[in-house]
């Protein structure tokens, strides 16, 4: 089966997939690389790969579905599951920034 022969739509869907994963991405070092710049010793690809996503404000690790770009946040919109702070609305602004632009 060649590129070509998948249909247009599930493309551009999987356009849409690959671009709300970059933007999550993408906040994910908005919000660490300060606290990366302050560390000495440890590479950043170690702390990419190694690290795992947590609540700022509980510390408490995030499960697979809090995850995912977009509906993560919008199931958690009143606040987060583990300690009802509420989560930034940067959070979707990237992912959605990175959508638009992807698909533009």
């Amino acid at each position: 089966m060649s590129f070509e022969s998948l249909p247009t739509s599930f493309i551009w869907m999987m356009y849409a997939v690959l671009s709300l994963i970059v933007g999550s991405f993408i906040s994910l070092l908005t919000y660490r690389l300060p606290e990366w710049i302050d560390a000495d010793s440890v590479g950043l690809w170690k702390i990419v790969a190694i690290g795992r996503s947590h609540c700022p404000y509980c510390q408490t690790t995030l499960s697979v579905w809090q995850l995912v770009p977009i509906i993560g946040w919008l199931l958690q919109i009143k606040g987060a599951t583990c300690c009802q702070h509420r989560i930034a609305y940067r959070y979707p602004i990237i992912e959605l920034s990175s959508l638009a632009l992807t698909l533009t």
